[in-house]
């Protein structure tokens, strides 16, 4: 049997940094600094906690908040 590869409709609840980086169209070290700022919340999954996640709902707020029209200049700062 081949492995077809099966496509869903169904929007994803959590995304990793990566996916992140690519919806706002910025690099994976500009969402981690946001994380790390505070500005986008993130979850950690895994040993060692190594692993993060956005989850849609905050990833909406963020861009709702910041990305829209809203307070970009704290975004800005190194």
């Amino acid at each position: 049997m081949p492995n077809d590869v099966v496509q869903s409709n169904v929007s994803p609840q959590f995304y990793s940094l990566a996916e992140v980086a690519l919806i706002l169209g910025v690099n994976k070290r500009r969402v981690m600094e946001w994380t790390r700022q505070g500005h986008l919340p993130v979850f950690r999954l895994g040993p060692q906690h190594r692993i993060m996640r956005v989850r849609k709902s905050d990833l909406e707020k963020f861009i709702e908040n910041h990305i829209q029209g809203g307070p970009s200049t704290a975004l800005d700062s190194p």
